[in-house]
Formats: C-alpha cells, sequence, structure tokens
C-alpha cells in the first residue's frame, strides 16, 4: 500500500512540478566537471539520474541536450549551439553528436529526462566546459614562441661537494658477472672523471623567467595556458596559478607533450601592473642521468599564452617571446634522478612581484620547440599534492657526525627542514634510502663517500644503498682498452650503480632557514643528514607523500582489522606511487611498467576513477606506437624504449593493450580511444603468438616474477624429483591468451567484427601448440611438484573445460598447500590471481587465510617490515612502495568479496553484476562506489548462518545478482525477477531501489 501510494504521488509531482522524479545531476563534460581547455572539438556529455527515496525501478527513457554559447540562452530554453532534440533510450555516458566547437570558448549545457512513465522532467542546472587550443598553430598566435633560460649553472664549490655526496666512488663499487666485467683501478679512475665532467654538463639548474605586463581596464577573464618542461610552477603577482606542483604530467615528449589551463582572473590586477614569473626545472625534459634515460633538450622551455577578455568582448594575449627575462636561481643543480642543490645566498627576494628590479636578468632566448615536440594536448590528469606524514620517529649517530633519522614508514615523497643558526655557506646533505645496512643483505650496495671515512658492506644502524637506490647511469663504470683508450663496455643495471639520490642546502645565514626540494621526489623510509654540527632535533623535519590528485570515488570497510590493515597498505602504497601513472617504485626507478596498469585496474576503478589515468595512458602508448611501429613497454617516463626499438616484444607488461581498451569500454563506455588501438590490440596478437614468444631474444622474460627467497622453506621440494616453478614462456603463454579473449571481446564489441575473426584465428591455432608443449597424457606441467601457478594459468586463460573446471583447478591449489606449509608458491603476476580462483572455486576461507597470514611470505609481514608499504616481490630486501603484483591483492575485495562487475554489453554500469563471496571470518563489510550513473552500494551482515544483505541499484541501471544462500526472504517485491539457481546460489535481476535481503548461508561447494 505504501508503495502504491508513494508512486501515485510521484506521478502526480509529474504531472504538476514538470517531473520531479526525473532529475538529473552530477553533469560532466568528457568525465570533468566544469573543465578548461579541452582539446577536443566535438567533447561527449555526460550526468546521473537523481534517485528518488523509496522508488524502484527508475530509470531513463529519454533525454534532450542543449548547448549554448551563454547561459542565459538556456534559461530562455535556446540553444545556439546545439539541440539534440528528444533522444530515446537509456544512455547517460559519454553522449556525442555536438558539432564541431571552436577553440578557447566556454559553452554552457544542460539536460532534461523523460522517465520510465514518459514523463519528462525539469532542466537541469546548466553546466559548463571551456575549450583549449583544437589547432596546433594556434599557440604561436601574436608572435608566442618557445623561449629557455641562457643563464648557466656557475662552476663552484658547492656543486663540486654535490657531486662529492651524489657521486659513489668508483672504487666502493663491486661488479658482478665475472671477470671480463672486471674494471682495472685505471678503468675505474678513468670513468669517475668522464662521469664528473659529463654531469657538470648535464644536471643543470632551475630557470626562472619573468614578464611585466598592464592588464585592459574592465577585466572580464583571462586564462593561462601553458606547457613548461620538464616541470613548471606559474605565478601571477606572487600567487601561485593553480595548486598542485610538478605540472605538466610526464609524456615522451618527442611525441607529445601536454599542457596545463588555468583561470587566473582573480589574480590580475585589472588595469595596472602586473607580472607572470614561472620556475622551470628539466625534470624528465633532460632526465639524463637516469635509470633509463632519455634526452630530450638540455635546458627548461616554455611556451605559455595568457588570453585576456575585457568587458566589451575584445581579445588580448601576452606570450613568451624575447620580452621576457632570465635570472639566476637558487636551485644551482636540479635532476630528477639525483637531487638538487639549493643555495639560499642566491634567492631573489620579490622576484614574483610587480617592480621587481631586473638589473642582472637578460632576455631570454628562443628554442625550436616545433622540431622536438610533435603536439600539444590537455594535460588529461592534474598535478601533484603533497600529504604530511609528521616528524621522523627516532634519530640515531652510527658514526660521528652521521645523523641517520627513520620516518617510520615508506615514503614517496621529500622533506621539509628547519635550520636555526647555521653560518652562511655551511653546506648541508640529505640522502635517503629504503634500509639500513645492519639487515642480512642479499645484494651488493654501492657504498657512497663520507667524509674521511672507509666503508665495509656492514653498515649497522646506517643506509643501505643497494641498486635500485643508487642508480645506474649511462655515465657510470667503464672499460678501456689499455692501448686505444676506446671504452669497451658500459655496466648498468645494478653492476655499475653510480649515484646517490642527495640534496643539498647552502645557507644564507639566516636565523631562521625553511628548505624543501620542490620539483622532485624520492622513496625512502631512512635519510641521513650530513653537515651539521648536531643533530637537527626531529620536530624541525617534516616528510611529505606526494602523489596525482585523485578523485575519491568508491569505499570498502570490513569487520576484520587483519583484512582492513592489508587494504590501508595497498591502498598508501597506490597513493605513493601515482605519480600522473601508476609507477613502479618511487625511489631509483620512478618509471611506469604498463602491466601495473593492468594488475590493478579493478582496484584503482573502485577508487580512484581511473578514466583520466587511462585516457593518459592509452593516448601516450599509442602516440609511441605509432612512431615505432611497434607496441612495447615504453609509456610516459622514458621506460624500455630500447624494446621497442629493437622490435623486442614485452607479453607479460604489456598486458594494457588487451585489459585497459576493455575496461575503458565497460566501466567507461568510452570507445573514442581504443579505435586508434584496434591495429596495435591485432598487432600484438599476431606478433605474440606467431613469433616472439617463440623465439628467445625476440621476448622478454618477465614471467610470474617469484622471489627466490619465498621458496626458503620449501627446501624439501627442491631436494624432490621435479621442478617447482612454472617456466617463464608458460606463464607469457597463458599472457597471450588471456590478453586475446580481451581483444576479441572489445573488438566485437565495438564492431571490429574482420580484425576480431583473424584475431580468434591467430588464438586458435596458438592453443593448440601450447597445449602440445605442456600437456601429457591429458595433465598439464606434469614434471611440476607443485600445482598451484599451473591451475592459476590455466584458469586465467579461460582453459578451464572438463577436468579443468574452475571448482577443480581451485581444489589442486588447497591440496597442494599442504605440500607448501600453507602459502602459495607465485609471485606478482600470480598472486592476485590465486586469490580470485580460490575464491570463485568455492574456497573463500583459503583466500581470506592467504590475505590475514603474519608469516613470511604474506601482506602483513610485508607491511610491519615496510610500515605500511607492499613490495615488488616477496624478497625482503626488493623494491618498497611498489604498485605491480603484489598490491593487486585488493582486486578481490571488489570482484570476490562484493563481487562487482560491470558488463561489456551494457558499459557504464547499465548492467553490472553484484556476486559476492564472503569468507566465513568476515561478518560484515560495507562498499560504496560512485558509478557513472550513480552510487552502488553492497552491505553486508552476518551472525552465524544468517545474513542480512542491503543493496542499493542506482537509477537507469539494473542489477544482476547471486544470492549465496537458501531461504531467501525480500525478493516478493517490485523490483525484482528470479532468473536461475545453481548451486549454492539463487540469481535475480534487480531494478533500481534499495533491497534488503534476508537467508541462510548456503552449505559450501568445496568441503
Amino acid at each position: 500500500m505504501m508503495k502504491t501510494t508513494w508512486t501515485t504521488l510521484c506521478l502526480i509531482g509529474l504531472l504538476t512540478v514538470s517531473g520531479d522524479c526525473a532529475e538529473p545531476y552530477d553533469l560532466s563534460t568528457e568525465l570533468y566537471q566544469t573543465p578548461l581547455g579541452l582539446d577536443t572539438a566535438q567533447p561527449r556529455f555526460s550526468w546521473k539520474m537523481k534517485p528518488e527515496p523509496g522508488s524502484v525501478g527508475q530509470k531513463q527513457t529519454a533525454y534532450r541536450l542543449l548547448v549554448a554559447s551563454e547561459e542565459g540562452k538556456l534559461r530562455e530554453g535556446k540553444a545556439d549551439i546545439w539541440d539534440s532534440g528528444k533522444i530515446e533510450g537509456p544512455l547517460s555516458v559519454l553522449i556525442e553528436g555536438v558539432p564541431e566547437l571552436e577553440s578557447r570558448a566556454r559553452y554552457h549545457w544542460t539536460v532534461k529526462l523523460w522517465d520510465k512513465t514518459g514523463t519528462a522532467g525539469k532542466y537541469a542546472q546548466p553546466s559548463w566546459f571551456e575549450t583549449g587550443m583544437l589547432d596546433q598553430q594556434e599557440w604561436y598566435e601574436d608572435g608566442a614562441t618557445w623561449i629557455e633560460s641562457p643563464v648557466n649553472a656557475p662552476e663552484d664549490e658547492v656543486t663540486e661537494k654535490w657531486l662529492k655526496y651524489a657521486v659513489v666512488p668508483f672504487k666502493n663499487i663491486k661488479i658482478v658477472g665475472g671477470p671480463r666485467f672486471q674494471p682495472t683501478a685505471a678503468d675505474r679512475k678513468k670513468s669517475e672523471e668522464l662521469h664528473l665532467a659529463e654531469l657538470k654538463e648535464q644536471v643543470k639548474p632551475q630557470t626562472i623567467l619573468r614578464r611585466e605586463f598592464t592588464v585592459p581596464e574592465n577585466l572580464l577573464s583571462a586564462r593561462l595556458y601553458i606547457c613548461g618542461l620538464g616541470y613548471h610552477r606559474a605565478y601571477i603577482n606572487g600567487k601561485q596559478a593553480g595548486d598542485t606542483q610538478l605540472q605538466p604530467t610526464i609524456t615522451d615528449y618527442a611525441t607529445a607533450s601536454h599542457y596545463n589551463v588555468h583561470d587566473v582572473t582573480g589574480l590580475l590586477n585589472d588595469g595596472g601592473k602586473n607580472v607572470i614569473a614561472v620556475e622551470l626545472v628539466t625534470g624528465r625534459w633532460n632526465s639524463m642521468p637516469g635509470h633509463y634515460n632519455e634526452v630530450y633538450h638540455e635546458n627548461p622551455v616554455l611556451l605559455a599564452r595568457l588570453e585576456m577578455i575585457d568587458g566589451n568582448g575584445k581579445r588580448s594575449a601576452l606570450v613568451t617571446d624575447n620580452q621576457w627575462k632570465a635570472g639566476r636561481a637558487p636551485v644551482v643543480r636540479h635532476s630528477f634522478w639525483q637531487g638538487e642543490v639549493y643555495d639560499a645566498n642566491l634567492e631573489q627576494k620579490g622576484w614574483k612581484q610587480p617592480g621587481f628590479n631586473e638589473d642582472g636578468w637578460v632576455a631570454a632566448q628562443p628554442f625550436d620547440g616545433r622540431q622536438h615536440i610533435e603536439r600539444l594536448t590537455r594535460d588529461p590528469l592534474d598535478g601533484e599534492v603533497v600529504d604530511e606524514l609528521g616528524h621522523p620517529i627516532s634519530q640515531t649517530e652510527p658514526i660521528p657526525g652521521v645523523y641517520v633519522y627513520d620516518v617510520g614508514q615508506q615514503v614517496g615523497g621529500r622533506l621539509r627542514l628547519t635550520f636555526r643558526g647555521l653560518k652562511k655557506g655551511k653546506v648541508i646533505a640529505v640522502r635517503y634510502s629504503t634500509y639500513l645496512g645492519d639487515t642480512e643483505v642479499e645484494r651488493t650496495p654501492a657504498h657512497p663517500w663520507y667524509p674521511g671515512r672507509e666503508l665495509t658492506e656492514k653498515m649497522p644502524g646506517m643506509l643501505y644503498f643497494k641498486a635500485r637506490d643508487a642508480v645506474s647511469c649511462r655515465h657510470g663504470m667503464r672499460k678501456f682498452d689499455p692501448d686505444t683508450g676506446e671504452k669497451l663496455k658500459i655496466n648498468l643495471q645494478g653492476r655499475g650503480s653510480t649515484m646517490v639520490y642527495t640534496d643539498v642546502f647552502v645557507s644564507a645565514g639566516e636565523p631562521v632557514e625553511v628548505w624543501q626540494p620542490d620539483f622532485t621526489y624520492t622513496g625512502f623510509r631512512y635519510f641521513e643528514i650530513l653537515g651539521l654540527d648536531k643533530p637537527l632535533p626531529r620536530e624541525d623535519i617534516v616528510a611529505f607523500d606526494l602523489h596525482t590528485r585523485t578523485r575519491r570515488v568508491g569505499t570498502m570497510t570490513t569487520n576484520d582489522e587483519k583484512l582492513n590493515r592489508v587494504m590501508k597498505g595497498i591502498h598508501d602504497t597506490f597513493n605513493k606511487c601515482f605519480h600522473s601513472q601508476f609507477q613502479d617504485n618511487n625511489g631509483a626507478e620512478r618509471n611506469s611498467s604498463m602491466g601495473n596498469d593492468t594488475h590493478s585496474e579493478f582496484l584503482a576503478s573502485y577508487w580512484f576513477g581511473t578514466h583520466p589515468n587511462w585516457t593518459k595512458t592509452l593516448g601516450n602508448s599509442r602516440w609511441i606506437y605509432d612512431k615505432l611501429q611497434w607496441p612495447g613497454l615504453f609509456s610516459a617516463g622514458q621506460r624500455n624504449a630500447l624494446y621497442a626499438r629493437y622490435r623486442i616484444m614485452t607479453v607479460v607488461d604489456v598486458t594494457h593493450i588487451g585489459v585497459i581498451p576493455h575496461n575503458m569500454v565497460a566501466f567507461y563506455r568510452d570507445r573514442r580511444i581504443i579505435d586508434p588501438y584496434i591495429k596495435w590490440m591485432e598487432f600484438y596478437v599476431k606478433e605474440s603468438t606467431e613469433y616472439s614468444v617463440w623465439n628467445k631474444g625476440a621476448c622478454t622474460k618477465y614471467g610470474d616474477h617469484i622471489h627466490e627467497t619465498s621458496l626458503a622453506n620449501l627446501e624439501h621440494l627442491q631436494e624432490a624429483n621435479g621442478t617447482v616453478k612454472n617456466d617463464t614462456l608458460f606463464v607469457q603463454c597463458m599472457t597471450i591468451i588471456r590478453q586475446t579473449r580481451y581483444i576479441i571481446a572489445t573488438m566485437e564489441k565495438l564492431g571490429y567484427l574482420e580484425e576480431a575473426a583473424r584475431v580468434r584465428g591467430y588464438l586458435d591455432a596458438f592453443i593448440p601448440r601450447v597445449t602440445e608443449k605442456y600437456q601429457r597424457d591429458g595433465v598439464w606441467n606434469p614434471d611440476l611438484i607443485t600445482r598451484q601457478q599451473t591451475a592459476i594459468a590455466l584458469d586465467w586463460a579461460g582453459l578451464t573445460d572438463g577436468e579443468q573446471s574452475v571448482q577443480n583447478l581451485a581444489k589442486t591449489c588447497v591440496e597442494d598447500f599442504k605440500l607448501t606449509n600453507g602459502h602459495q608458491i607465485t609471485g606478482s603476476r600470480f598472486t592476485d590471481p590465486i586469490l580470485d580462483l580460490l575464491s570463485r572455486g568455492g574456497f573463500p576461507d583459503e583466500a581470506y587465510r592467504l590475505l590475514t597470514r603474519e608469516e613470511y611470505p604474506s601482506w602483513l609481514n610485508m607491511i610491519d617490515e615496510t610500515g605500511g608499504s607492499i613490495r615488488e616481490s616477496w624478497g625482503k630486501f626488493d623494491s618498497s612502495n611498489q604498485i605491480e603484483g603484489f598490491t593487486a591483492a585488493g582486486n578481490w575485495w571488489y570482484r570476490n568479496l562484493v563481487g562487482i562487475m560491470p558488463r561489456l554489453g551494457a558499459p557504464a554500469f547499465r548492467e553490472f553484476d553484484l556476486r559476492p563471496t564472503v569468507p566465513e571470518a568476515i561478518s560484515n563489510y560495507d562498499f560504496r562506489y560512485d558509478s557513472p550513473r550513480g552510487m552502488i552500494e553492497s552491505h553486508w551482515k552476518a551472525s552465524d548462518s544468517n545474513v542480512e544483505w542491503t543493496i542499493v541499484v542506482p537509477p537507469n541501471s539494473t542489477a544482476h545478482i547471486s544470492v549465496p544462500g537458501k531461504d531467501i526472504e525480500g525478493t516478493e517485491v517490485p523490483g525484482i525477477t528470479p532468473v536461475s539457481k545453481e548451486v549454492g546460489r539463487v540469481n535475480y535481476t534487480v531494478e533500481s531501489g534499495r533491497y534488503s535481503f534476508r537467508f541462510t548461508k548456503a552449505d559450501p561447494v568445496n568441503k
């Protein structure tokens, strides 16, 4: 009766107040709210339908979208740009159809909806967006050009001291690999001399540029379009334009660079004197020296347009040209990879304000940016923001004058130090590491220089600089022909680590000086300060994480504190490693493996709303592939470009080429960025299946990435006949099969039927070849003692027919645990899939047990050792703060515990699945996700075998739910349709609304 009454009232309201029950909200353009500078001429529009309390089955049956040049016209019901007319259907995400728009213009839009009764609602409160530079040539109007500073770094004693601290003495580097790699003493000396000389040339100072100007009277609006490479920060009259750091986000600059847009209207002095001031550093634009280095240009460069419109509609522009002035900056040496030297004596007070005395400043010089940069595109991501972590938890002095601090957790960022009473010219150095040297280590450390100290490999209480903390670079250790002096060998990747990330501060002698490096970051837990006469008080030191600003779209909590600790560790590691991409460790490596996005795509989507990140990933990598004509691991950030150039396939770490396009469609209904990828998706499958994976040297050796130390307690297995681990080729073959299934599904959904048929043909030829190699008498990998990786791989690849059912494969893993002391024999690739397999195969309690183990190897053991972060592998001394692999365990919360999955056939959560698989130990959980169609909720409460499960399905969506129980109550209500039964489950289709079910847990599928 209540439902009938509410429906009646709602229908009356529709007739009397123009349809309040069909109200759109959360309007977005290209899935951004009120974006500046969109550089697409035909943007797409999205909205959500506001839920009405108590309503069931709310849905949109049609929409009408209006776009106008002025908001007032919309209020009059006019659309001088586009009127879509009434469009039948439920689509509400990334709606196309607007005609091509003009550059650098603001547009206003609104939409109204028709509900399931066919009644129209009111138009939504109008939203707006602005276009950016739709034509590359527009950047160069009004005489605009790229500029750079002619001011060079000084040759000074400070730089010598920085190099002394940062460059590892070559005599302290142990070279592994046999006699042919070993340099002589003369080689070491000559290498170090060349290295220092080259660094002086390559490590450049900060650039500061300024230009004074007059603003038109009666200013209406002002926009700053800016690209400063590698990183820039702009100020108008002393106030920063924007509130983030390290802009623009990184790309392969040879194919594209990003620009940023800021509304600076409120920063300008209308009709008076103004100044624009810009700080620039090379960042990755000149990444040398670096772990993987590409040099685009030696100096920072700038292209900018400050466009102003007055009350009469007249547009004027201030652009970068030879009228800008360049001065000397306090950052006299900067390297993204090695840190910075900051000389407080060179600070120029007031240079960001109008009226500053420019004596000593020189004219900026032009730079031919068009020769170096193929395209400029709007940055899809915000810059970086900082999270304050607090003060160090302890301080020691292991040897006199070396003060070592422990932050208590892994940091992906920087420090802020406050000095008091330093003498003018005092030089202070800070170095960083993830470990202390008094632990048993497995890799040869690279010992840095300490004044007057000779070090041994054991360094109790002191920092331990392993290969990934002391960065290898192309200026490193070399061998020389004794007769000709010819360079014979460059030892990289841990064999010639020659640099330690080092920041240096030079005091100006002020009573109080506060310093923090602003244009780079590193990964560390411990740091040391050298050069002080006494330790700096811990309260004068603050640590910060640095990460790309995100929009949090989901939350997940459980009653289990161990699980919550694991989830927090995964979340914090994501935050610390999200620097415009989900990067590998944020210490020495600071690059993105494309596998990072793939392994954690589910988790990241339900936390952060990954559309802009995937847009960047696919856009950047697509331009590189088009240029190099090869799909490699390389993306934005100078990561293994040589693989592409030498035609080496990276099967495992290029999994983004299938999974991310699939999920861009499934999560966001976005095909526009996928269309240019279709040829590379097909190329990947053809090349991998027919050639690369079978030919040694044509495919990288990445497999499950399992660390040997995680097998240390399985010595009884090592002594038995047979093999413990699968080989790398098997993992790669299964990866290709899994990838190809994603690719086929995406192609078919997008209408690329011929391409899909060809790809299916490659797969049909590939699977028998893999079967012939790895199956004997119907048994896969019969020589393996443990079967976990085989079971996971077969499930991962979808080879689950007959005897290889999901249930049987999961049971194989559980039986295998009896041989392996209860822990998984998996690396960073297969640890996430084993949790998935166990839950879907009827053993969710086993998945829970693995996730909450506290002994090594486990997540909680890792979190305890690192102070809260997830590593790259189970190995105790591998990289900390690592996105790849083990953070992907967070997928289990969503794929299994909640069981949520968007449907490719009805994307952007027009239809989705809820299929929870909840272990006995979890009595309740709460899940919320703000999907592209609205808030989805799933709340589970269990007492013994009795469960109350409450779900919320947003308007304009349909859920396909699977209730894991019997004696189900709450299904005999409007909006719920029974579909089918299976062992231990009953399946329903559910329309939008809030529902509560009570039931008794079903008996386990496997006992």
